[in-house]
């Protein structure tokens, strides 16, 4: 299994190439059986050939942090458009009670 910096390491194994890009372990060794990966001594693939063919590595956790910085952004933007709204409805509602009570008087 991938230690926590695997995108960091310099050659992957099949399987470990496999888990990080996602991709069924049947693809790599297409890639492999066609030139595009060559592997080591160790059969081991260079971290740069994976990333010709697949690009870099994304963290998880900086994926998670983007997903949840767009989920408070848009909570923001929610409660700003709230906020708007009850801004007017209370302007409003303050004109309203000016005027019936001028007319009242």
């Amino acid at each position: 299994m991938l230690g926590k910096n695997h995108h960091f390491l310099k050659k992957f194994s099949i399987s470990d190439a496999a888990i990080a890009y996602r991709k069924p372990r049947s693809t790599i060794l297409k890639y492999i059986k066609s030139g595009d990966f060559e592997l080591d001594y160790n059969n081991l693939i260079e971290y740069s050939q994976l990333v010709k063919k697949f690009g870099e590595l994304t963290s998880p956790i900086r994926d998670e942090r983007d997903q949840q910085i767009k989920k408070l952004k848009d909570e923001v933007m929610h409660l700003k458009k709230q906020l708007n709204f009850f801004k007017y409805t209370s302007i409003s509602n303050k004109n309203r009670l000016l005027i019936s009570h001028k007319h009242s008087i």
